[in-house]
């Protein structure tokens, strides 16, 4: 079932979300057993780009309690997705009301972990590939085309609200995440000059 839907978020999104509005599974499981295996591949892809991004101030870089970089910036990743889908999902749940719809908690976590699922699969390609750039800003733009029309079929959120509701979670979700990227590799990861 996990499988199918994955599938069809990148040939029939829709048929993806009708899978899910049936409700056949818990968001938490769904989380579990769709969104942290996601998450894992996608946190591989960062920290392969953060790797390479750090390998140039190698000489000035101070790591806590001497944790391999490597496994350091995994974890960072692993856990900033993690508290961005959940948060952000928590941060959209509380939003929704303001945009004429009220969805359950459940709803909206299912609906940003399958939107992320384009993001997260970038990720690891961007990191092995010349333009990775390019390859993460179309996994970002698919992101948002997919939570557009995940709104309306799980959210339920009026087709004039669409727009609104999608730009605005949009900037919960990524400006979690790099917020809480930025505050757990600085509590771990220093630059001395």
């Amino acid at each position: 079932m996990m499988l199918r839907i994955f599938l069809n978020i990148f040939s029939r999104p829709t048929a993806a979300f009708n899978a899910l509005s049936d409700n056949s599974f818990s968001a938490k499981s769904f989380f579990i057993f769709y969104g942290v295996p996601l998450i894992m591949v996608g946190s591989l892809g960062r920290t392969v780009i953060g790797l390479r991004r750090y390998e140039a101030i190698k000489e000035g870089l101070h790591i806590m309690l001497g944790i391999p970089l490597a496994l350091l910036l995994f974890v960072v990743n692993m856990v900033a997705y993690s508290i961005a889908m959940v948060l952000g999902a928590q941060l959209i749940f509380k939003l929704a009301p303001r945009f004429g719809s009220t969805p359950s908690f459940d709803t909206i976590l299912l609906l940003v972990v399958l939107a992320y699922t384009p993001f997260l699969i970038a990720q690891p390609i961007a990191a092995w590939v010349e333009y990775g750039q390019a390859i993460s800003i179309a996994g970002l733009l698919y992101t948002v085309y997919l939570f557009s029309l995940g709104v309306s079929a799980l959210a339920s959120v009026p087709q004039k609200h669409i727009a609104g509701f999608t730009l605005i979670s949009f900037f919960i979700l990524f400006g979690t995440f790099y917020i809480i990227t930025l505050i757990s590799s600085g509590m771990f990861i220093f630059e001395t000059h």
